[in-house]
């Protein structure tokens, strides 16, 4: 009898630990729209982030395709454990740029920035 609730006890923490490895995950979301400052005068953008426009800690990504003759160039920093962020690279006005972020290895889509 004792033996049967110990199988069963273990059988049931098994079933419950596969069915935790089988839940699907959530994407990572796109970080929000950054205030754009820029260009300044030496060509530079900052894009500035705000609070919980990224997650924390996450690896923020912007792009510029328009750099390196058309290969495109970016530039990655760590968004604050508020998920505020800050980047500068440089970029002219009507460039478009693209951010993402990176939680771990899961990647979120890109949102595109359209420098004034």
């Amino acid at each position: 009898m004792v033996r049967r609730s110990w199988i069963r006890t273990v059988a049931l923490g098994v079933l419950v630990a596969l069915g935790g490895c089988l839940a699907p995950t959530l994407p990572v979301p796109p970080p929000a729209q950054p205030e754009i400052l820029g260009p300044d005068e030496s060509g530079m953008v900052t894009l500035k982030g705000s609070r919980d426009s990224a997650r924390p800690s996450a690896e923020v990504t912007v792009w510029n395709p328009n750099l390196d003759g058309g290969k495109g160039e970016g530039r990655t920093t760590i968004a604050n454990p508020d998920g505020s962020w800050q980047e500068t690279i440089p970029a002219a006005h009507k460039q478009t740029l693209w951010v993402w972020q990176t939680v771990g290895f899961e990647r979120s889509a890109q949102i595109e920035v359209v420098i004034p």
